[in-house]
């Protein structure tokens, strides 16, 4: 599996921009993300938010390939 999604709910993303929270996200997961990954979508929510939208968007559809595939096909 090289497509991941994941959805957070933490108080600690109070205040905090999504990009700072798909850094504290990216943090966590460090070692899972350490393997091979092609997609990585995520939803970072505070509680508040959560509780008024517990909707998780559609992810976008894989347009399939990915660098190491490209590499290996020009080469």
């Amino acid at each position: 599996e090289t497509h991941f999604s994941v959805v957070v709910v933490s108080g600690r993303f109070a205040g905090l921009p999504p990009l700072q929270r798909h850094r504290l996200v990216h943090a966590a997961l460090r070692a899972e993300l350490a393997g091979p990954l092609h997609a990585l979508a995520i939803v970072a929510r505070t509680p508040q938010q959560w509780e008024s939208d517990p909707h998780v968007p559609p992810r976008p559809p894989c347009l399939g390939g990915s660098k190491q595939e490209r590499r290996g096909a020009a080469a």
